[in-house]
């Protein structure tokens, strides 16, 4: 790749692309969280002993959101060329118990690194998406990683 940028200016743009998007408001109503219970026939256990979702709800909650965020951050001009991506992983964590009501929804870069692995280079990025109370406080996270292979340049 011969117009790399470094990774450090790569991550500071794809977090201000992030930005642009701004917090985004969400609103966890009960009825909505009831009907997705009835419809997925999810139990939610253990979680809905001291949350009123479960971690099923919750990547439902936000599966449109990092949609957006994920085509936010591929439509990135200073990206290199991407060949592939997976996406590797979603840790989901519950810091304060929830209830109903608005939170807002805060999306930041978290790492990038650049890796080379048998089938050629990739990135791995990581960014969180995190539930904000009316207080400020983090009542829940979702981490995501995902692996960008990397289009080889030829010489």
């Amino acid at each position: 790749m011969s117009k790399d940028i470094p990774l450090i200016i790569l991550l500071k743009k794809m977090d201000q692309a992030l930005q642009k998007i701004g917090p985004i408001e969400v609103n966890i109503q009960e009825k909505k969280v009831s009907k997705f219970y009835e419809i997925t026939k999810a139990t939610g256990a253990p979680y809905l002993k001291e949350n009123i979702i479960s971690p099923e709800y919750f990547m439902t909650l936000l599966a449109p959101i990092a949609t957006k965020i994920f085509l936010k951050i591929m439509n990135l001009k200073d990206l290199p060329k991407i060949n592939g991506i997976i996406h590797t992983q979603s840790e989901i964590n519950f810091l304060k118990p929830l209830s109903y009501g608005s939170y807002l929804i805060i999306s930041q870069m978290e790492k990038l690194q650049k890796k080379k692995g048998k089938i050629g280079s990739y990135l791995v990025m990581t960014f969180r998406m995190s539930l904000i109370n009316q207080q400020g406080d983090e009542i829940a996270n979702d981490i995501h990683q995902f692996f960008l292979r990397l289009k080889e340049e030829e010489d």
